[in-house]
């Protein structure tokens, strides 16, 4: 029974969307350490990469390493994000560690900023708009 009362979810993304934007190669063993102490600050869900091609987003590259070197924290879900067929079954060899999402949910990702877009999977926004289209039409 709901309370009327708003719920608010604090998604940590700096492990995802504060990595890609920088320029400098970050070690996997600073990332490591970045997630392990954002793990410890009480928050519930943290994103700790993408699954995507190195060649589009190279601070992606590591991924892995990221998440086999990390320590989970007790009572925090921790994600990633997948674009494609080939990081769902990256994702999936992790799954002992990542909150895997639940696949009776439909759930698609739109950029909001086209430079964004093309940096992470090289698809114009529209593009990226015409394909959850398509999506939606052969799922329905």
């Amino acid at each position: 029974m709901s309370t009327g009362k708003p719920t608010i979810v604090i998604l940590e993304e700096a492990m995802r969307e504060g990595m890609q934007i920088e320029s400098a190669d970050i070690p996997a063993s600073e990332k490591v350490r970045l997630l392990d102490a954002l793990s410890r600050t009480g928050l519930k869900k943290i994103h700790v990469g993408s699954f995507v091609s190195p060649k589009w987003t190279p601070q992606m590259a590591e991924v892995e390493a990221v998440i086999d070197g990390f320590t989970p924290a007790p009572g925090v879900e921790y994600t990633a994000i997948v674009l494609n067929p080939r990081g769902a079954e990256r994702r999936a060899e992790y799954a002992h560690k990542l909150t895997m999402p639940d696949p009776t949910l439909g759930r698609t990702k739109i950029h909001l900023c086209d430079v964004f877009v093309r940096r992470n999977i090289n698809r114009s926004q529209q593009d990226e708009i015409a394909a959850v289209e398509r999506t939606v039409r052969a799922a329905a």
